[in-house]
């Protein structure tokens, strides 16, 4: 709708609005608009959404579609990091191997 009925200014104002909207929200429907990678607000979503939730397997999943050269946000190694941890602890082995494997 916006696309269609906005100017290009308007619809600019209205993207960075929703963009900083879903970012404090952590709203991960917002990936969609923001990216994943840290150019974009991507990574201060799942910030914002693990400080919401503190569901650290989401984030690091998400994260792990994408090459870990390409992001050089330090939240992403140290989230990947636990996750990797507590699939240790879980004893979970087989699927940490996976994990790595997939991100690699």
């Amino acid at each position: 709708f916006a696309c269609r009925y906005l100017n290009d200014d308007q619809l600019k104002i209205y993207l960075n609005t929703l963009q900083t909207e879903v970012v404090s929200k952590g709203d991960l429907e917002g990936l969609l608009l923001t990216g994943l990678d840290n150019l974009g607000a991507g990574v201060d979503l799942l910030q914002s959404y693990l400080d919401a939730t503190g569901d650290i397997q989401t984030v690091a999943l998400l994260l792990s579609h994408i090459s870990p050269r390409r992001v050089k946000d330090e939240r992403v190694t140290h989230w990947v990091e636990i996750y990797r941890d507590l699939m240790d602890k879980w004893q979970l082995w087989t699927e940490r191997c996976r994990f790595d494997i997939g991100r690699s």
